[in-house]
């Protein structure tokens, strides 16, 4: 289905969507990432021949093959039959003929001006960066519920401009151990994404987009983010993502996570300022799984998501309608009104700001680093027993991964639980028996 055009090697940047079987949400899909490029040209002033939209066709059902037939004139198409986003992606990184590359799933979107302003960002970039959009707006399947969450650069708070400070990765290391700072929508020189490659979703690992967060950042490529700009989330119940979430998949061996690394690290009492949001966000953690104070948890979710869609910028409001239009599952029943009022009733706001800096898996793993920093004989309970179960699962899976499976606890109990929810991760690992790592 590829469509045949000739190289040009002197294009400024690659555009790569990575489809599968978006059927007709690639429509939505390619008329946001036009009316983006659309932008940067009347900006820029430069020509078609400039740049390249390159749709990277993974084992395409039929349906969505028929919905690009009708854009052959404006993108590429090229197909293969990985059956894995992340191999997908490295292969259209080594097609693609730009000197940046912008990746895009095939059924969400993005504002108008993030072509223009991440290139502008990239191009006067002293060092080797990656850039993202400052916001992410999910939504639902029905279009009803959302989320929000915004991002901040390397070694920055929300908000926060300027250089990095001091020890920006170990503050990103941090962060990163327990949760993704940045969604997958990221952008930067093709030989970055062609030194450094996207896992592949096996061996009980997953979350293509979050290793390559963590990789980045342990060679030392710093995130930036594109103040104002938005990447258009669908929420979809059977997704790469969900399918990762639900076999608990890891991320590989990082040096990010060496212990050595983590042992300069400064106190904890340091690394914990989460503000407010990270106090909601702790509280919500502790009663979400009670049955008893659901009702507690639903309010906090309730006043964070309304503090957050307070403090949403109007420009990304208008932007959040004008998306809308183009796909109304975006913000199905805020399409008209108070849009601010509205997104206040069917937003999630759990992963927005400061919360993140509420990560207790960090604060444990870093105890351990600084007293076992071999690994062996660790006294897991002592340290794990206050953590949640999803919370205790993160932290053995990193000290299994980081250990390569050699690590050693007072209680193997720890061990023999984490190994029946890890079972092809454990093999991966030589983890045959307890008495055989």
């Amino acid at each position: 289905m590829a469509n045949h055009v000739w190289y040009n090697w002197a294009m400024k940047f690659s555009l790569i969507i990575t489809a599968h079987d978006e059927g007709v949400m690639v429509r939505t899909t390619l008329m946001s990432v036009f009316r983006a490029v659309e932008f940067w040209r009347e900006k820029s002033g430069a020509s078609e021949d400039d740049f390249e939209i390159l749709v990277l066709l993974d084992n395409g059902t039929e349906e969505t093959q028929e919905c690009l037939r009708g854009y052959m004139a404006k993108v590429r198409v090229i197909e293969c039959d990985f059956g894995d986003v992340g191999p997908a992606r490295n292969y259209a990184t080594s097609e693609a003929r730009g000197e940046y590359v912008f990746f895009v799933d095939g059924d969400d979107l993005v504002s108008r001006g993030y072509v223009d302003g991440a290139l502008k960002i990239l191009e006067t970039a002293e060092d080797e960066i990656v850039v993202c959009p400052e916001y992410c707006i999910g939504f639902s399947e029905d279009g009803r519920t959302g989320s929000v969450l915004r991002m901040a650069g390397s070694g920055r708070e929300v908000g926060e401009i300027g250089e990095p400070r001091e020890g920006w990765r170990e503050h990103d290391a941090f962060l990163l151990f327990n949760i993704n700072l940045w969604v997958m929508a990221i952008a930067g020189q093709r030989k970055t994404f062609l030194e450094h490659k996207y896992i592949r979703s096996e061996n009980g690992y997953g979350h293509e987009d979050y290793a390559m967060n963590i990789a980045l950042t342990a060679a030392g490529v710093r995130h930036e983010v594109v103040p104002g700009e938005v990447y258009f989330y669908r929420e979809k119940a059977h997704s790469r993502r969900t399918w990762n979430d639900e076999r608990k998949a890891a991320e590989p061996y990082s040096e990010l996570f060496a212990p050595e690394f983590w042992q300069t690290f400064p106190a904890i009492e340091k690394q914990r300022r989460a503000g407010i949001m990270g106090r909601l966000k702790k509280l919500y953690m502790s009663v979400r799984q009670n049955k008893a104070m659901r009702a507690l948890a639903e309010s906090v979710r309730g006043a964070m998501s309304k503090k957050m869609v307070k403090e949403l910028p109007q420009e990304v409001l208008e932007e959040w309608g004008a998306i809308i239009e183009i796909e109304p599952m975006a913000g199905k029943s805020v399409r008209k009104g108070n849009l601010r009022k509205k997104f206040e009733k069917k937003i999630n706001a759990m992963g927005a700001g400061g919360v993140n800096k509420y990560c207790p898996a960090s604060e444990v793993y870093l105890l351990i680093c600084r007293e076992y920093g071999g690994f062996s004989g660790i006294d897991f309970e002592k340290y794990a027993r206050k953590l949640d179960a999803e919370q205790r699962d993160l932290l053995m899976s990193r000290i299994m991964v980081q250990s390569r499976g050699k690590a050693q606890f007072l209680d193997d109990g720890c061990l023999k639980e984490w190994k029946k929810i890890h079972p092809e991760l454990a093999k991966n690992l030589e983890i045959d028996s307890l008495g055989e790592r």
